[in-house]
């Protein structure tokens, strides 16, 4: 069965959920959940955190191949790798699917004399 990790990078708080296949979630954390408020909850000391509690509970499952999707700006996507493969979590693909536009802003309406 494959797994997916989606990784929500925002400039204020990280979002991770573990999925399988059908989208069904077994699993997630957040920098608020592991105890962080404000500011802090973007911070590496969070993402580590948040990233402890979702490989605990994949070892509980015993899953070891995932998917990972990364979707924003945020920091701390190099660690959430890092630390799912120091925990010998196998990554099959590694993916950003952040949304980018294509064409813009509409332009301003020119001025009428």
């Amino acid at each position: 069965m494959k797994y997916i990790i989606h990784v929500h990078l925002s400039l204020n708080n990280i979002i991770i959920s573990v999925t399988d296949h059908m989208g069904n979630v077994i699993c997630w954390a957040s920098g608020g959940s592991v105890g962080f408020k404000g500011f802090r909850r973007s911070t590496t000391t969070a993402v580590s955190l948040a990233v402890t509690k979702v490989v605990a509970k994949l070892k509980k499952e015993k899953i070891h191949m995932v998917s990972v999707f990364f979707k924003g700006i945020g920091k701390g996507s190099e660690l959430v790798v890092d630390l799912l493969e120091k925990n010998r979590i196998d990554i099959d693909i590694l993916a950003d699917v952040t949304e980018i536009p294509h064409n813009g802003c509409r332009p301003r309406k020119k001025r009428r004399l």
